[in-house]
């Protein structure tokens, strides 16, 4: 029986399950021994380079070098993953294709919800998710 929340989520994110009833190993591809374990992407697409941390990556300027968000992500700030470093992170991985064996995607996709001026929206966190799950 197939799980009636997999089956909300997967209308909602237009995503086909097809499940086998039995698999033939004989049949199966050679195993790498290798699998790929994605969490906690948080892609922010409001994300501005250049732009104050203090202000969640968003905008204004910053008044001193040290609050000014890098073109590669802002580590240890409240700031959310740029599309910059997403992009790279999925052309890395096409280095990898055909030598993995499964991917375990562990969600927390949707960048948090920290700029009252840019509030985080239900349509914005499916349209993430279409997307990292096309990437």
């Amino acid at each position: 029986m197939i799980c009636p929340h997999l089956l909300f989520w997967a209308e909602i994110l237009r995503v086909n399950l097809c499940f086998a009833k039995s698999v033939d190993l004989q049949d199966s591809p050679k195993l790498h021994g290798r699998f790929l374990s994605l969490s906690d992407i948080h892609l922010d697409h409001h994300y501005k380079h250049n732009s104050s941390i203090a202000g969640a990556c968003h905008a204004h300027s910053p008044k001193v070098k040290e609050d000014q968000a890098g073109y590669w992500g802002s580590p240890d700030s409240n700031c959310d993953s740029p599309p910059a470093l997403a992009d790279a992170l999925f052309n890395e991985l096409e280095k990898w294709k055909g030598k993995i064996d499964f991917v375990v995607w562990m969600g927390d996709n949707a960048r948090h919800d920290i700029d009252s001026n840019v509030p985080r929206t239900l349509p914005e966190i499916i349209e993430l998710n279409q997307e990292l799950w096309i990437a």
